[in-house]
């Protein structure tokens, strides 16, 4: 409803969506050191990556 009057949507992270996040990163953290280790890496993982990045980077300037 907000949105269609024109006015900004925020949504705010909790503590049980910043563990579940945490979590996810990991798993994205074994799935790096599986590639390090000359294993190819899939289109899906670098997408989460880069969302999982720009989530927490979102919840870090939130916090200051």
């Amino acid at each position: 409803m907000s949105r269609l009057l024109h006015r900004d949507v925020v949504v705010k992270g909790n503590p049980r969506t910043y563990k579940a996040l945490r979590d996810t990163m990991g798993e994205v953290l074994t799935e790096l050191r599986r590639i390090e280790g000359g294993e190819k890496t899939d289109q899906e993982l670098i997408e989460l990556i880069s969302t999982i990045a720009a989530i927490m980077g979102g919840l870090k300037e939130e916090r200051k």
